[in-house]
């Protein structure tokens, strides 16, 4: 469907700060049963940014994942690590975090056109045009789905699939790796996304942060090389037109794994 609204700038002056990750940054990987887990929600770039707070207007998931068993992460408004969870079970866990949809405006076309590229979505910078969409101050709206996995007394155990909208899978157990590299699938709507762009940041000890990406194949899957020890953030988005869009809504609707 064409863009059939030519949007007004209501907003000057908004920053396109939607491009940072977000990620759950726990306070270790490892722990033993019983340990309470305590684990930040993080917003910015190359693992430097802000926590959120707990607010459960803010998400519409917020859970710990292990075997077949899923239970709720409960605060109180305001806790400051927003997670905080006693670990009764062993083995692999999944922190899950989908957040409530927010918005962006952009300025000018050109701040569209670099984050597109930055995330390897060039097309939609043609179907934009394509669509006779505005060239300035249009919106677009954004949701989050980060995953984060921990060890409890022991590695055992593995990722899968959690029917989040937009999903990365590891699908080789990190805490266990025989070799220098694992899987990881990207899934939208639980369905392999191919020739999505995977990008990977990682810390060594004591160092700086590093980015490279990888594409998936045909069956969404990318190769994602390990250094032991060092910490690691992957992120893929997926990029959806908003039919028939209003003069005061959304042009574009992106999810962020």
């Amino acid at each position: 469907m064409r863009c059939v609204a030519i949007l007004i700038c209501l907003l000057a002056g908004t920053s396109v700060s939607r491009a940072h990750e977000a990620w759950i940054e726990p306070s270790n990987y490892t722990f033993d049963r019983g340990d309470m887990l305590s684990a930040h929600l993080r917003v910015g770039q190359m693992f430097r940014g802000n926590s959120l707070l707990y607010n459960p207007d803010q998400f519409e998931r917020l859970q710990v994942v292990t075997g077949n068993d899923s239970q709720k992460i409960r605060g109180r408004l305001g806790d400051l690590p927003a997670i905080r969870h006693r670990l009764s079970e062993e083995g692999l866990h999944v922190i899950v975090y989908v957040s409530t949809g927010s918005r962006i405006e952009y300025e000018t076309a050109e701040k569209f056109a670099r984050f597109a590229r930055a995330e390897g979505l060039e097309w939609i910078i043609d179907e934009h045009r394509r669509r006779g969409c505005p060239e300035s101050c249009f919106r677009e709206t954004y949701y989050r789905h980060a995953k984060s996995l921990i060890a409890v007394a022991k590695p055992s155990g593995s990722d899968r699939p959690l029917g989040l909208q937009m999903e990365i899978v590891l699908l080789d157990n990190p805490f266990a790796a025989k070799s220098d590299q694992v899987r990881a699938q990207v899934l939208w709507q639980s369905q392999p996304y191919p020739n999505a762009q995977i990008t990977i940041f990682h810390k060594p000890p004591g160092g700086s942060a590093q980015r490279k990406t990888v594409r998936t194949d045909e069956a969404g899957i990318g190769v994602i090389p390990l250094n032991p020890g060092d910490r690691y953030l992957l992120n893929s988005v997926y990029a959806v037109p908003v039919d028939n869009a209003t003069k005061s809504g959304p042009l574009w609707t992106t999810h962020w794994a």
